[in-house]
């Protein structure tokens, strides 16, 4: 560093990994952008080694299932589970991080992580008009080094408001607007385009 000081290389991470594994993936979506109806599931067991040329020997299993519900033409509910678990020789990378503006809004990527981390969203919508809809969800998740010490005590919640832009009716894009606020007051704000699940 410019400052004089020295680095403790011994602390950097050299994640260099490789890894294989089947993915399972039953897309029943009526729409892979923004889903009104249907659900989605995937399944990808990955195993990781240097048989590939990576430099850590670890597995990760993901788990992501989606529901989506059209209560009604203007009400839309949806669900989504999802969960990395993993063992082994994981590089501090690749651990799994709690937050972000698609899953546990309202939490900072990275604020939490560990080797096995799992999450649940649901978010409700309203149409306003042709073009907008509100929006209100709630998350909760769990991060801890096994899932036998997966605590009650240590569940993280979140929840917040959002408004969706229809950009393009076609093929039904939407741009959002998220406010969300976590358990312990923080307030986060998020742009993006498409849906967050």
């Amino acid at each position: 560093p410019e400052d004089g000081s020295t680095i403790n290389h011994d602390l950097i991470d050299d994640s260099q990994i490789a890894g294989i594994g089947p993915v399972l993936l039953l897309d029943h979506r009526d729409n892979p952008f923004s889903a009104f109806e249907g659900w989605y599931l995937e399944v990808a067991p990955v195993f990781y080694g240097n048989f590939l040329g990576g430099k850590h020997i670890y597995q990760k299993l993901t788990v992501d299932a989606r529901k989506f519900n059209l209560i009604t033409p203007k009400d839309f509910l949806g669900f989504q589970f999802f969960s990395t678990l993993s063992s082994g020789d994981v590089p501090f990378r690749e651990i799994p991080r709690l937050g972000g503006s698609n899953q546990m809004r309202g939490y900072v990527e990275g604020r939490f992580r560990d080797r096995q981390y799992y999450t649940v969203q649901a978010e409700y919508r309203r149409k306003i008009n042709k073009y907008f809809w509100g929006a209100a969800f709630v998350d909760g998740g769990q991060v801890a080094p096994t899932i036998s010490e997966f605590k009650n005590e240590q569940f993280y919640a979140a929840g917040g408001l959002g408004i969706r832009f229809n950009f393009n009716r076609e093929k039904n894009l939407f741009t959002r607007i998220d406010a969300a606020v976590n358990q312990f007051g923080n307030f986060s704000f998020y742009f993006r385009i498409m849906d967050a699940f």
